[in-house]
């Protein structure tokens, strides 16, 4: 289990790293395809930019006492908030113009000063996040570390396939990942006995998680039951990325580093489900 303090101290050692990749690149760098479907790298860095405030002003409220969403707000669709989002962060990119990287570095120079002035016992307070609701604010941090670490896959991958997950930062999604998981479930039809999924890490015996989807619902543990339908051997950083969207099923990468003991083509039901946002 990782403390506030080392969240936030990840979340400035990514936002620094990034920063440090833009002084070696040119304005023309951020029209470069990014792995994140509709975006180019300027889009996703828009994303943190426009993450990084909302963060912010949703901690802002919270102390003012508003938790709840903004007047008038209407809950969309996954797909509706997906292609919400990648409207909105291209309007944002298209506003700071050739300044990203400046308000980039600005923001979360911000970010950090505020996250930093949290008090200890203030972490469960209650604020609004547009996909998940209500959340508490070490919820919302865990939020932030999740884009950081997932989305500077997605900056230096549009450069480099050399990039790679550190191991260190992968794993402090491992807790993050259920809540993950449940924001992008999308669910069908009901199935009268689940489809299992085990994952273990490295190729050895070492159990990560098992899911079992119902079509209409999922579930988690850690058992280890005696015939999944699907045993998926692979990296700690291989993991993540699957479960993040970043590896498709029909794409070299996942034949490279998922290996899948059953039916194959029960994980592009799991694509399916759980649809990145």
């Amino acid at each position: 289990m990782y403390s506030p303090d080392e969240k936030i101290q990840l979340i400035k050692s990514i936002a620094e790293d990034i920063e440090a990749l833009f002084s070696i690149k040119s304005i023309s760098d951020f029209n470069m395809p990014s792995p994140c479907s509709l975006w180019q790298v300027g889009d996703v860095v828009a994303h943190l930019i426009g993450g990084a405030q909302r963060h912010m002003e949703s901690l802002k409220r919270s102390s003012l006492g508003n938790v709840g969403p903004p007047q008038g707000y209407v809950v969309p669709t996954l797909d509706q908030l997906s292609l919400n989002n990648a409207n909105r962060d291209k309007e944002i990119r298209s506003n700071v113009g050739s300044n990203i990287e400046c308000r980039f570095k600005e923001c979360y120079s911000c970010l950090n000063d505020v996250l930093i002035a949290v008090g200890k016992d203030d972490w469960d307070m209650p604020c609004w996040h547009a996909r998940s609701g209500t959340i508490t604010a070490l919820q919302y941090l865990d939020l932030r570390v999740q884009e950081m670490v997932i989305h500077q896959w997605d900056i230096n991958r549009s450069f480099s396939e050399d990039f790679h997950l550190e191991k260190e930062r992968a794993a402090m999604l491992l807790s993050i990942i259920p809540d993950w998981l449940s924001a992008t479930f999308r669910p069908g039809i009901h199935l009268s006995e689940p489809i299992t999924y085990v994952f273990h890490l490295d190729g050895l015996d070492t159990l990560i998680t098992t899911i079992n989807c119902y079509g209409d619902a999922f579930e988690i543990n850690h058992d280890s039951p005696d015939t999944p339908d699907c045993d998926v051997y692979c990296d700690l950083g291989s993991y993540v990325l699957f479960i993040y969207g970043r590896i498709a099923t029909n794409t070299s990468l996942f034949a490279e580093k998922m290996k899948v003991i059953g039916d194959v083509n029960l994980m592009n039901r799991f694509e399916e489900w759980f649809k990145g946002l």
